[in-house]
């Protein structure tokens, strides 16, 4: 791979943000919506920087993820959102992986195909491709000023979650 696509990929990837929070250097909070935007049920995408991030507001709770689902990188925006006993999750409407909202874990690996019930045989041969199986989403650090201001850290990564 040449130098300059790599280098593409690195700052796509969001590499320099964790590069810089691990050298000590902080990322500021982004302002990216106000939180009167964002009723209970519903989503808005924002950018912060390059990133496109996914403000999901569930049950009075603001989270914010990576939009792309660290599977096959597909879309995450309309997937569905419940609770499974151990948290809030979104499932991937391409192959049914589950991430928690609060973490990014992953909940449950690619249980079928496009979302047509009795696939998941295909689902689990579609979960051998991609990323890495059980790979986590990233969700980012977000939070609510004294002025209603949703803001997000994209360096800050690994917990996601702002009662409202």
């Amino acid at each position: 791979i040449g130098r300059l696509r790599m280098l593409k990929m690195w700052r796509a990837s969001g590499a320099a943000m964790v590069a810089a929070q691990r050298a000590g250097r902080r990322m500021a909070s982004t302002k990216v919506a106000k939180v009167n935007e964002i009723p209970s049920g519903e989503r808005k995408m924002v950018k912060v920087g390059e990133q496109e991030v996914l403000l999901v507001n569930h049950e009075n709770t603001l989270y914010a993820l990576n939009p792309k689902c660290p599977h096959l990188g597909l879309s995450l925006k309309s997937g569905k959102i419940n609770d499974d006993g151990q948290g809030p999750v979104i499932t991937c409407k391409f192959h049914g992986s589950k991430f928690n909202l609060k973490t990014g874990e992953c909940a449950a690996w690619s249980q079928n195909f496009l979302g047509i019930p009795g696939t998941g045989v295909i689902g689990g041969v579609v979960g051998n491709m991609g990323g890495p199986k059980h790979s986590p989403a990233t969700v980012y650090s977000v939070e609510v000023d004294g002025e209603g201001s949703v803001m997000v850290d994209v360096a800050k990564t690994g917990q996601s979650g702002c009662k409202i």
